[in-house]
């Protein structure tokens, strides 16, 4: 037993110091067996938290970016509201409270019902909804290119807007929920019209989803699997065997899926409603 494990993890001239747990083909079963994981775990669906002080930055950054975006189309600035924002963050608290995601909650209540109650008597509101998003531009960007929500972003009726993101459990996993709320103050005579954005899932790729909490582990066990490649292709080099047709294709083979599972770790599946 000892000789066993010896072979497999200590390097040493029996086998030509090149554990066969780190090997290249070990390694392009460990690269296989974390992408399987991975895709089971449904890791792509879960979002890394935002603190309350990063929420607060990235809502003023998605009112700036959509004020460029109006501005770009010769649209009025929609200005930020304290009743509309604190609808936005009821409106979050509401769907981790309640585990649902959607215009309306499981009851039948509506986005209107808390812009109400927050003190806001409008003419014409809009809500968009963002989850999975941790970036302002990149959801931003989702809104922009779906109709629905392109058409709610660029609304000539709104005058204000209040922007929330807050992260919690949701169907068991840590998602983070962004809240967009349009507004213009109630005129006497004028009859409430409401518009909602429509459910579209976006894949996005982006290296800041290396280093999402869930992700962390692969991404430890990526960097150990490329330092493990890095060094048995040089022990390979060095003992002249680089060359040989079947250790070149297992290091590119194994390559591959370490390349594969880099670009699996920043990937995520985000939504837009």
């Amino acid at each position: 037993m000892k000789k066993f494990f010896k072979k497999l993890f200590i390097p040493h001239a029996n086998n030509l110091y090149r554990p066969h747990a780190f090997r290249h083909k070990a390694i392009s079963i460990y690269s296989v067996a974390l992408m399987l994981s991975h895709l089971s775990f449904g890791i792509a669906f879960t979002s890394a938290s935002v603190s309350a002080q990063a929420g607060g930055d990235i809502a003023k950054q998605i009112i700036g970016l959509t004020n460029t975006e109006r501005s770009a189309f010769g649209l009025g600035l929609v200005i930020e509201n304290e009743k509309l924002t604190l609808a936005a963050k009821d409106r979050i608290n509401d769907m981790f409270a309640k585990n649902y995601w959607d215009h309306y909650a499981p009851e039948g209540t509506e986005p209107w019902d808390a812009v109400k109650n927050a003190g806001y008597n409008y003419s014409y509101a809009g809500e968009n909804l963002g989850k999975g998003f941790t970036d302002a531009n990149a959801v931003v960007g989702a809104w922009m290119n779906s109709p629905s929500h392109r058409e709610n972003l660029l609304n000539s009726n709104y005058e204000e807007i209040g922007v929330a993101i807050g992260s919690g459990l949701l169907n068991g996993r840590n998602t983070t929920i962004i809240v967009q709320l349009f507004a213009s103050p109630f005129e006497k005579g004028v009859k409430p019209v409401t518009v909602l954005g429509s459910k579209s899932q976006v894949e996005q790729f982006s290296l800041s989803n290396v280093f999402n909490s869930s992700n962390v582990p692969y991404s430890i066990a990526w960097i150990m699997l490329t330092l493990m490649l890095i060094a048995d292709a040089y022990m390979l080099t060095k003992q002249g065997h680089h060359k040989d047709r079947k250790h070149k294709f297992h290091i590119g083979f194994a390559s591959l899926l370490i390349l594969v599972l880099f670009s699996l770790l920043t990937f995520q599946l985000v939504n837009i409603l």
